[in-house]
């Protein structure tokens, strides 16, 4: 699943997973510990979901809570937008914000 992989890098190599959005900043001991802060959330989130599938349960409280995180790291980095850099910040935004709204959309049609 790939939030579990993302999650996995964020967890494993904060600084490389951090740096086409912060760039020489993805260094700092505080960046890395952001960054694996959000990647065990983000596998957390993914095994929780694996395991409510393999148990044959309810994904919705998993997936609304998968959409909340992607929409709060979208929220986040528009208001960091300037600080971003160019590179990468168009895109990361999209892809949170796409996730979120595709991924609370998908929690409608689960029971």
């Amino acid at each position: 699943m790939a939030r579990i992989g993302v999650g996995a890098a964020f967890l494993l190599l904060p600084a490389a997973a951090t740096r086409p959005l912060v760039g020489p900043d993805a260094e700092r001991p505080a960046a890395k510990m952001l960054a694996r802060g959000l990647g065990i959330r983000d596998v957390i989130l993914g095994v929780g979901l694996l395991r409510a599938t393999a148990r044959k349960e309810s994904l919705r409280a998993w997936q609304v809570g998968a959409s909340v995180a992607d929409g709060a790291d979208a929220l986040a980095m528009l208001v960091a937008f300037r600080q971003l850099r160019r590179f990468g910040r168009s895109a990361a935004i999209a892809a949170a914000a796409t996730s979120a709204v595709l991924g609370g959309y998908a929690s409608t049609r689960l029971e």
